[in-house]
């Protein structure tokens, strides 16, 4: 059986920005990501939000 990818998430800001880190690390759980442990480094490719 094949580990799932890990990801890590971090939020910095107000409550509007805790409520899309969490839709998305729901978002990511459903689609077979789940989040990565204190140590545990995340795996795949670093995303940064764009700025608008």
């Amino acid at each position: 059986m094949s580990q799932l990818p890990t990801v890590r998430l971090l939020t910095l800001g107000c409550k509007v920005n805790q409520y899309e880190t969490q839709y998305l690390k729901e978002t990511l759980e459903l689609n077979s990501w789940r989040e990565a442990g204190d140590a545990e480094p995340p795996q795949g490719r670093t995303a940064l939000p764009v700025p608008p």
